[in-house]
């Protein structure tokens, strides 16, 4: 008989430092002025008036483009943000030259032109100025402009980095983590958090923080992870609170407290991200620091799912097919679940290899059922990989192969899952796939008895009454071993 899935899976997803593609990758959002590196008082800029100024400093004329670019205190027109810009930039006005790669970059105020926004960029970069060097790096990392030059982007990427602007110390760290376009070096990579982070720049901090709980470059200390992560949290940045989240979920460096983790999770999921959004839900459905309410479950579940997250997706996909938090929907269920297993959702896979297999919403069709199952027994799935070797047992779906199937249902039975250590105990006793052995056939029956399987108890029993005393003897000395070494931890 084949394992069917169900909604068992509880556990929360841990937050793990961000990818560089999760960085901003455009240039500077136009209402931003993060780590701009010299703030002049737009009150300077309103102290001249339109017909005095031009006769004035770059520094004031810049100003004065900063007034109509941000629309303070006068109307926001951009068009005369990069007349004022370009007069500064002509009298080599680094800040200046910087936003007027920007306007060029984004087509504000002139028509879009991105290799006019390198050469711009080029030109600040070129005394020094940290953000047109990062813009610099982004736009030979994307080809924008320029054609596409990784080792021209690292190059410039350091630059800015070392001139202290904190987003090309953080951006370049994970570039040393995942080792793109850089060697993969860790200790470099908390070097480079560690600098963002005591310039209070929160991505710097949250990934300083999961660089100390992962001990990766650094020695693990969760206290001080602690300190790192809720000093970025309290930035509202969202990873941090769904890190933290996760860290008071599992009394990583605080004590465990549901109720606190529920909360962080609610703030980052309010933010959008995906992982936090699955982690309420999952929160919601337990009634894990929260009052259980599967409608608010469902309601996370499918907001993290609208971004293509692949295990909210098949977490709603099973709320819809078994009306759990929303009205019933099976054919709409396995859509959303169709999607978490086309992404490589091995619970996904697996699931959808039990409905293809016992014909639920779907037409029965064992060969599809022994895919998916495949899929998901190829990913270590314990259950998938009972029940890919069933099918090699039975010849459905696929030619019998007893040798293939007691591979597969060895690969689930050492991992600790019941009817995978009944069925391998049946083939040592009845030498199916295998030389018969009674003394293992016992041992991997007693194993499946002490997770409370039905009938195996019986089993073991059964053969410990045929054998001698020496062979009783020698089977418990190998079921203490395999108890070792095959039971789940708990």
């Amino acid at each position: 008989m084949v394992s069917t899935p169900d909604m068992k899976s509880n556990q929360s997803r841990s937050i793990t430092p961000i990818p560089p593609h999760q960085l901003s990758v455009t240039l500077p959002a136009p209402n931003s002025r993060l780590g701009e590196m010299v703030e002049k008082s737009l009150l300077l800029a309103k102290e001249f008036t339109l017909e005095t100024v031009d006769e004035k400093t770059p520094d004031a004329q810049f100003a004065r483009g900063k007034l109509y670019y941000y629309g303070d205190g006068i109307p926001q027109n951009h068009e005369e943000a990069m007349r004022w810009f370009l007069k500064a930039a002509a009298q080599y006005h680094s800040n200046a030259q910087c936003y007027v790669g920007i306007c060029y970059g984004y087509g504000q105020g002139v028509e879009k032109n991105d290799p006019a926004a390198v050469s711009w960029f080029l030109k600040a970069a070129q005394q020094g100025h940290a953000i047109a060097s990062h813009n610099l790096a982004r736009c030979y990392r994307e080809g924008r402009g320029v054609p596409q030059d990784h080792a021209e982007s690292v190059k410039w990427l350091l630059k800015s980095a070392e001139e202290g602007y904190a987003e090309a110390q953080c951006e370049l760290g994970l570039c040393y983590i995942s080792g793109k376009n850089v060697p993969h070096d860790y200790a470099r990579a908390v070097g480079w958090f560690r600098k963002a982070s005591d310039q209070g720049h929160p991505g710097g901090q949250y990934n300083l923080g999961v660089s100390l709980q992962a001990g990766h470059g650094v020695a693990q200390d969760y206290a001080e992870a602690i300190k790192w992560v809720r000093k970025a949290a309290d930035q509202r940045f969202s990873f941090a609170q769904a890190n933290l989240g996760m860290c008071y979920e599992r009394g990583w460096g605080v004590k465990q407290d549901y109720e606190v983790a529920a909360e962080w999770y609610m703030l980052a999921a309010e933010q959008g991200l995906a992982v936090a959004q699955f982690n309420l839900g999952l929160a919601y459905e337990c009634g894990r620091g929260i009052s259980k309410d599967l409608g608010r479950a469902a309601h996370w579940y499918q907001e993290a799912a609208n971004q293509e997250d692949a295990q909210a997706e098949y977490r709603i996909g099973l709320c819809y097919t078994l009306g759990r938090g929303v009205p019933q929907d099976a054919e709409k269920g396995i859509v959303w679940v169709r999607k978490s297993a086309i992404k490589g959702d091995r619970d996904a896979q697996f699931y959808l290899g039990g409905r293809y297999f016992s014909g639920r919403g779907v037409p029965q069709d064992y060969a599809t059922a022994v895919q998916w199952y495949r899929s998901a027994a190829e990913q270590g799935h314990a259950e998938a990989q009972c029940n890919l070797g069933i099918c090699y047992q039975s010849g459905d779906g696929v030619s019998k192969d007893v040798v293939e199937a007691l591979k597969w249902v060895r690969k689930a039975a050492e991992q600790g899952f019941p009817m995978a250590q009944a069925n391998l105990a049946y083939c040592y006793q009845f030498g199916e796939g295998v030389a018969s052995d009674v003394l293992r056939a016992y041992a991997w029956y007693r194993l499946a008895a002490d997770q409370k399987l039905a009938g195996t108890d019986n089993e073991a029993s059964a053969l410990a009454a045929s054998m001698s005393p020496s062979e009783l003897e020698a089977s418990k000395r190998l079921y203490f071993e395999f108890q070792e070494k095959y039971m789940v931890k708990h």
